[in-house]
């Protein structure tokens, strides 16, 4: 059956004529058959071609505002870590050149330098930067070579001295592994590179974690710029302690003589480092952090209990000003390491039947030991016990064979021993420092508890005026001194008054306040 409705009229008298249907059908009328339709269909190709142009083309608007927002979140993340993006060409360049991308706190501590970072800009969060080796800190022992002639040089800094600091206890005459900052406060010659030295390599390597750049030592030998031309572009805090008229220096004398080793870091000569109290820093990470108690007042004092490598410091904090500080050298972090490595070596002489020390005598062995005993210490504040093994120590002098050191010890062993090292140091401590009201101390808690209430004295302060009581410093993250602490302040005022003012951060934070608090004071001043 023919099923076109539109044939041209010679097409359809044939069709009459032909009574065969299509199959003797004139090529003619099948040439014009489709013909109209043709016309017809056209604007319906052109149609389903927009239908499908706009089709996919809404899909790439749709992908490439997805991109979009993945990007902006991107770019969150990494202003967050690093700061904001600033223009480099054109006209921005001029107006962003000396805008710095964020502040470095350095806190250049007894023991450990740490760095931290905080981007420009609000909702920016602080942050420590790890080392090269991983490490959210670093020793600051460097290792001096001396000639005969008197001249010297650094040869090692960081881990690398720390490692060889007992094992040339014995060794040479010619070779130290000093502190900077105890040749700062001794007004060593060599305190200057000694600083410059630390400090260099810890900021560069945090700078170009910070920024992702690389620092060029053919562009400047510089660290730190006041036009920041071709360096990184960051702002540095430098922290420096309190409390040191008991070393023998007042603490703005330190802040000086600070300032002028940092000089050798800067460009401009007349540039000078930007310093501040080491409390008034941690006053600052601890409210950022949101740290005080609900409802505290900050026209009231609080309490800084910073105990760090070699000596704790309290000190009264009200607003932003150091009211009063008093320091107890010998008694730090490096207690606990002293204390544990010369009992270990007491019972290893006992098992061997022989009087002669080996940390007296053998500076490998007590390398090893001091070591030992740093392990020993971080094992025991988590657990309540621990085990030290050292193969291979030493040699028995009367039967030439090997002797190892296999021995296990308790916090509550270590705490005891700590105690009965603490008369013995008080000599070391100015009588200022302690409460006339109290006897003697003659333990780690009754030292604190001395100290404190010394310190209440001095400036007529009630213990229950009290912001908060903060617990920083290295040693802090010791059970030993948490719980030494406690005591002493329960003796002051009870157990309620200690859990509402008591404060000891939780993890990294309760020695790397100080660090964070001085990058993030690093926009305010």
């Amino acid at each position: 059956m023919l099923r076109c409705a539109y044939i041209n009229q010679p097409a359809a008298h044939q069709y009459k004529k032909y009574k065969n249907g299509f199959k003797d059908f004139p090529t003619i009328a099948r040439a014009h058959f489709h013909a109209t339709a043709k016309r017809e269909i056209l604007p319906l190709i052109g149609v389903a071609a927009v239908a499908i142009v706009a089709r996919y083309s809404y899909k790439a608007l749709v992908r490439m505002e997805e991109e979009r927002e993945e990007y902006l979140e991107e770019l969150a993340v990494y202003e967050e870590k690093y700061g904001p993006v600033t223009g480099c060409s054109g006209s921005n360049a001029s107006s962003t050149k000396n805008t710095p991308l964020g502040y470095l706190g350095v806190d250049l501590g007894s023991a450990n330098i740490r760095i931290a970072f905080a981007p420009q800009g609000s909702g920016s969060e602080p942050r420590v930067i790890e080392d090269r080796e991983g490490g959210r800190s670093t020793p600051v022992s460097v290792l001096f070579e001396e000639e005969e002639s008197g001249a010297h040089g650094i040869s090692a800094i960081g881990r690398l001295a720390k490692g060889k600091v007992h094992e040339r206890y014995f060794r040479s005459a010619f070779e130290h592994v000093l502190n900077p900052r105890k040749l700062l406060q001794s007004k060593d010659n060599r305190a200057e590179e000694a600083i410059q030295a630390v400090i260099r390599s810890a900021a560069i390597s945090a700078m170009e974690k910070a920024t992702g750049k690389k620092h060029s030592m053919d562009k400047s030998p510089f660290v730190f710029s006041k036009e920041h031309d071709g360096l990184f572009n960051i702002n540095a805090v430098f922290t420096y302690p309190v409390g040191l008229a008991s070393d023998g220096m007042g603490d703005d004398e330190f802040a000086d003589v600070y300032r002028k080793a940092l000089k050798g870091l800067y460009e401009d000569s007349d540039e000078a480092a930007t310093m501040i109290p080491e409390p008034i820093a941690t006053i600052a990470a601890a409210e950022h952090f949101k740290l005080f108690p609900k409802g505290s007042e900050r026209t009231y004092p609080s309490l800084i209990i910073d105990v760090g490598a070699d000596a704790m410091t309290m000190s009264l904090v009200s607003k932003d000003e150091v009211i009063s500080s008093s320091r107890v050298p010998g008694i730090g972090a490096d207690i606990l390491t002293e204390a544990l490595a010369k009992h270990m070596d007491e019972r290893f002489q006992k098992s061997i039947s022989s009087s002669v020390s080996l940390l007296e005598t053998d500076g490998m062995a007590r390398q090893r030991m001091y070591d030992g005993a740093e392990i020993a210490i971080a094992e025991l504040s988590r657990n309540t016990r621990t085990s030290i093994t050292l193969p291979f120590l030493t040699i028995d002098p009367k039967s030439s064979q090997p002797c190892h050191l296999n021995e296990s010890f308790s916090r509550g062993v270590l705490s005891s021993i700590v105690d009965s090292m603490i008369p013995a140091r008080l000599g070391l401590i100015q009588k200022e420092v302690l409460s006339s009201s109290i006897s003697q101390p003659n333990g780690l808690n009754a030292l604190i508890s001395s100290m404190a209430m010394g310190l209440f004295e001095q400036n007529s302060i009630n213990p229950f005026q009290l912001r908060a009581i903060l617990m920083v410093g290295g040693g802090s993250r010791s059970p030993i001194f948490q719980s030494a602490c406690r005591e002493a302040l329960v003796t002051l005022g009870g157990e309620q008054f200690v859990s509402e003012r008591l404060i000891v951060p939780t993890d990294e934070k309760v020695e790397e306040l100080t660090v964070l608090g001085a990058a993030l004071c690093g926009g305010k001043l």
